[in-house]
């Protein structure tokens, strides 16, 4: 089933790997990457790992169990070291990695290149939606090799009936993965349940024929659940220890009503994603109808990851990648069936045999598939090239122009900013030295407290919300008004596309003076604090509250003062359109009454 020649197979492969990048690649900046890299950066600087919460004034001393310091700390030394190339390029070799650990465990079973580019390609559109400059994009790394290493062990070997050596490399991954990203309760509950499943499986094939408990392969049992422990031992090894995991398990308890991302997936939907999922589901029936069922662990994992996606949407890169790594033989198998079936009814309808030995590409000379592949490398590479070279901060999503203002004016004091913005803005007050905190932002519950989180839920949803909410039982009533005096803000960075939020300020007028207005932000300043330390500023707020600058163009990432001074229009048409839709992209975000998306880390 194979190519003709060895360079026709990988050029194929690359043009398949560098198609999926090019369905994953986005040339504008996530909410939180500025704090992924600057809480990276201050680790790199002092040599610790702050223990309690920082940059910020309502959760002063609040311990901050941050799962992600390995994959900030990638991050930063990627930026400062090689600059904007290095979160870019990072981001596509993590997906090359990624894409390119599936087809070697597909290809490596013998599974037919042409169904290895189709569940290549459709974990690509599964993956897209979510594959954002986050270190979850690592965790899915890790899941996936993790996948692969299960899949992997139980393919018999010479006398070897489970392959340990593929198992003993997930204790290892596992300790990299839980200071790397959250995902790693995912890794511990499939390993386990796969792990166990087969366990029971190995000992229900032996129990007929074994004349004593003796005669079970005990060894055997004990190994699967000896590697299943130490995978969630290796999880301690991180800075937090026993604590990371009763904060995730106190966490994974508490409702998340107000996030998309743990809402159901819309199964009717026509989004790339959602067509994989059915596409999975199809697959996998066309799988049961073609194939005898074995190999139960993975099926039953397989149905847990299937319920899980559908209640939760941030789960269907698992489910996609799940799909990939286990099933790949049996899409085979279910191709092969198709083919043999296709190539049957031919040879009746022309009367003549055709050779179920044929080569996928036996009729096209080697050299034209070649120049064919070459050349597709290099359109992709044309298209993929515009999406790596820059990341850009729209200005439609981010206000580069008003934090400007904040820092030629010095502006500058306890500063309650629009959650999609916060970590903006930690990453601004940083580089422009200004001495600034927030009062919330997307490390949410991390070191944020809930009775603080509904404070600012209140001011940005307002009253009269109809959509789900949770809050702590300790929490007052709601009021959309709290936020105003809670630990005593001097400044405010609001949304003009978030109706409750301006109608709260604009009642409160009378202790607040807008500053600042352009047509996507507001500035507001405590009218006491501004008249003490920037009364010029309050001088001539009339003025700047009507600026010209409109919600066009984009910035190069990071978009601080020293390269927000000249906007760039979007490159084509095509960006254009990838930055506005990406309003509507479900990544880890929080729903708004003016349908706002907040991401959370």
């Amino acid at each position: 089933m194979g190519t003709p020649h060895a360079l026709v197979q990988w050029l194929f492969g690359l043009a398949i790997l560098s198609s999926c990048s090019l369905i994953m690649a986005m040339d504008f900046a996530d909410p939180d990457l500025w704090g992924h890299v600057q809480y990276g950066r201050e680790i790199l600087a002092t040599g610790t790992i702050p223990r309690t919460a920082t940059w910020t004034f309502t959760s002063v001393g609040t311990p901050w169990i941050n799962h992600e310091n390995l994959a900030e700390l990638a991050m930063a030394a990627a930026y400062d070291n090689i600059g904007i190339l290095g979160l870019t390029f990072g981001k596509l070799l993590i997906g090359w990695a990624l894409i390119g650990t599936l087809w070697w465990n597909a290809r490596s079973q013998g599974v037919h290149p042409f169904v290895t580019a189709l569940i290549c390609l459709t974990v690509a559109c599964m993956l897209k939606f979510h594959w954002h400059y986050r270190p979850q994009i690592i965790g899915y790394l890790m899941y996936a090799i993790m996948a692969v290493c299960l899949n992997q062990s139980m393919r018999p070997k010479e006398s070897q009936s489970i392959r340990f050596e593929w198992l003993l490399a997930l204790i290892p991954l596992a300790a990299v993965w839980a200071n790397t990203h959250g995902s790693f309760v995912a890794g511990i509950c499939v390993s386990a349940a796969f792990l166990g499943i087969q366990a029971i499986t190995v000992l229900a094939s032996n129990w007929r024929s074994a004349t004593n408990l003796r005669d079970l392969p005990w060894k055997t049992v004990f190994g699967l659940l000896g590697v299943a422990s130490s995978v969630w031992m290796a999880t301690l090894f991180n800075p937090y220890g026993m604590d990371l995991h009763l904060w995730l398990l106190n966490a994974l308890e508490v409702p998340r009503p107000e996030i998309e991302d743990w809402e159901a997936t819309p199964l009717l939907s026509a989004s790339p994603e959602v067509i994989g999922f059915w596409v999975v589901i199809t697959s996998m029936l066309f799988v049961v109808s073609n194939t005898s069922l074995k190999d139960w662990a993975k099926w039953i994992v397989l149905a847990l990851v299937i319920w899980q996606s559908a209640t939760h949407i941030r789960h269907l890169p698992l489910l996609a990648i799940t799909w990939a790594s286990w099933f790949s033989t049996d899409l085979n198998t279910v191709w092969e069936s198709f083919r043999d079936d296709v190539r049957q009814r031919l040879a009746t309808i022309k009367s003549q045999s055709i050779s179920p030995n044929v080569r996928w590409n036996s009729k096209l000379p080697t050299a034209l598939t070649s120049i064919f592949l070459s050349l597709w490398l290099v359109a992709v590479g044309c298209l993929l090239w515009p999406k790596i070279r820059t990341l850009n901060v729209p200005h439609s999503r981010y206000p580069v122009q008003a934090f400007r203002f904040l820092a030629e004016n010095r502006l500058e004091g306890r500063t309650v900013v629009t959650f999609n913005w916060a970590q903006y803005a930690i990453g601004f007050f940083a580089h422009e030295q200004l001495n600034s905190t927030v009062g919330i932002d997307g490390r949410f519950r991390t070191c944020y407290p809930q009775e603080v989180i509904d404070v600012y839920f209140d001011f940005f949803f307002g009253e009269n919300y109809e959509g789900k909410r949770y809050r702590s039982q300790n929490s007052e009533p709601i009021s959309k008004d709290r936020a105003l005096t809670f630990h005593d803000p001097e400044l405010f960075v609001i949304s003009r596309l978030q109706q409750p939020t301006l109608s709260t300020m604009n009642d409160h007028s009378e202790d607040w003076v807008r500053i600042y207005q352009d047509e996507l932000a507001e500035i507001w300043g405590r009218r006491d604090f501004l008249a003490s330390q920037y009364s010029d500023v309050m001088l001539a707020s009339s003025e700047n509250a009507n600026r010209p600058e409109t919600a066009n163009g984009v910035t190069p990432w990071p978009a601080f003062l020293d390269n927000s001074q000249n906007p760039t229009e979007p490159d084509s048409e095509q960006t254009a359109t990838a930055i506005l839709s990406n309003d509507n992209i479900r990544h880890r975000a929080m729903k708004s009454s003016n349908e706002i998306t907040m991401s959370t880390t």
